[in-house]
């Protein structure tokens, strides 16, 4: 669960090197991708939502939270969990989407929070960010699919599944 820099790094470079996507869209990608996976591993396998929402009103808890977060990354139950990335690249449209095992969260919450809402606490900057560089979001399954995508001045093809 800790290498999602890498795997964003892998997937950036990837797009840079096969398909010749350059300059910002591969910024806004890595962020939004980078952020997409700290919220799946937070929030979707190790089922710390709950948790981030409170460091809204009280940043005390930020140790906890890591706390937790370490202890939570040792036990069976949420260390066998994963996030999957899907990267599809059509024509002049790259759209990225991560995946959880967790239970899923509230999306229509997350969707129709003010940009203020989201950006105010140590939680929820992420998907702020991420609705701010992405073209278009959406998520699924339940909360547990987050969707992106950015177009692009570039052409491709390109359906990877990690």
């Amino acid at each position: 669960m800790s290498n999602h820099r890498l795997l964003c790094d892998h997937v950036v470079t990837m797009l840079r090197n096969y398909y010749g996507l350059q300059g910002s869209i591969l910024h806004r990608v890595r962020l939004c991708l980078y952020e997409a996976l700290q919220n799946g591993i937070d929030c979707g396998c190790l089922e710390l939502g709950e948790m981030k929402k409170k460091l809204r009103h009280d940043k005390r808890l930020l140790i906890d939270f890591h706390t937790l977060r370490h202890q939570r990354m040792q036990l069976k139950k949420y260390a066998l969990r994963f996030c999957y990335v899907t990267v599809v690249f059509m024509d002049n449209l790259l759209t990225l989407s991560v995946q959880d095992d967790g239970p899923g969260c509230d999306f229509e919450e997350i969707l129709w929070a003010t940009p203020i809402q989201l950006a105010s606490g140590y939680s929820g900057r992420g998907l702020y960010l991420i609705r701010s560089f992405a073209d278009s979001l959406s998520f699924d399954n339940g909360g547990r699919t987050i969707t992106m995508m950015f177009n692009t001045p570039y052409k491709g093809v390109l359906d990877a599944k990690t």
